[in-house]
C-alpha cells in the first residue's frame, strides 16, 4: 500500500478564507450594485409577477371552457384594464 502524508492538524476549512475588508467591501459593492440598478431590477421582478397573475387568468379562462384563441387575448385585455385603472 501507498503511504500517505500526516494531515497537518490545521486543515484548508478551519484558514481564513479572506480578510473582512474584502468581505465588507465585496457587501457593499452587491448593496450599491442593487441600488443603482432599481430603475432596471424593479420593473422585471414587476413584470415576473405579473407574468404569474396572467397564467392564474388564462388558467381560470381555460376551465371556463374559452378556446385557445379567447383565452390569451382576454388576459392581456384584463391587464390592461388592470394598468390603466391605476392598479
Amino acid at each position: 500500500m501507498a503511504d500517505f502524508a500526516p494531515v497537518s492538524p490545521r486543515s484548508s476549512a478551519t484558514q481564513p478564507t479572506g480578510s473582512p475588508i474584502l468581505t465588507a467591501g465585496g457587501i457593499v459593492l452587491a448593496i450599491a450594485g442593487l441600488y443603482l440598478g432599481r430603475d432596471i431590477f424593479v420593473p422585471f421582478a414587476l413584470a415576473i409577477l405579473l407574468s404569474f397573475v396572467l397564467t392564474l387568468l388564462v388558467n381560470f379562462l381555460g376551465r371556463w371552457s374559452f378556446n385557445a384563441r379567447g383565452r390569451a387575448p382576454s388576459a392581456v385585455f384584463s391587464d390592461e384594464a388592470v394598468r390603466t385603472s391605476g392598479g
